[in-house]
């Protein structure tokens, strides 16, 4: 956790000086402090009720973390130049539905992981060295694989592509079940 904690740091440092150019021009697009702050203390009353939960502040941090990101969802309809345009999300229907994909997707695969890690440890008697050692295979594949996907997604149509890969993943859940 200190490890990734450092590149966290190291990589939020070096980013403005790495990507100066990218960035268009910051005097006509304002940062939304607010919306950020709002945020990122909604998620972080969220996540940490969550994992306190079933105890009575994981209850409540959990509501707390739920209603300030219905806040959050109020005050961005507001403002100018949101963090999330909740607008496009509403309108979009194919940012809509793409977005749901991957929420699906990201939570099957991230759930597969730690119920992997639990029955490597667990049943399999490894230490958690090494059951991370046989999970981390998943991230190089994804890794090696979505630099091949990135160029054929530019000459395929990306609606068969996502399909294609999301059938691939539902084969490879049912296969867990045995």
């Amino acid at each position: 956790f200190v490890l990734a904690a450092l590149i966290g740091i190291i990589s939020l440092i070096l980013s403005p000086i790495a990507i100066r150019e990218n960035w268009k021009d910051t005097r006509t697009n304002s940062f939304d402090w607010k919306g950020s702050s709002i945020y990122a203390i909604g998620i972080c009353a969220l996540i940490y009720g969550f994992s306190s939960l079933p105890s009575i502040i994981g209850f409540v941090l959990t509501a707390v973390g739920a209603a300030i990101l219905a806040l959050f969802a109020m005050f961005e309809n507001r403002v100018d130049k949101p963090v999330f345009d909740i607008r496009e999300f509403a309108a979009n229907r194919v940012f809509r539905h793409g977005c749901i994909s991957a929420l699906i997707n990201y939570s099957c695969t991230m759930c597969i992981s730690f119920m992997l890690s639990l029955y490597l440890q667990n049943i399999r008697a490894l230490s958690p060295t090494q059951a991370g050692t046989v999970l981390i295979g998943q991230s190089l594949v994804m890794a090696v694989v979505s630099l091949f996907a990135g160029r054929l997604s530019d000459r395929l149509d990306a609606r068969k592509m996502a399909s294609a890969g999301m059938a691939l993943i539902a084969i490879g859940l049912v296969m867990f079940v045995f």
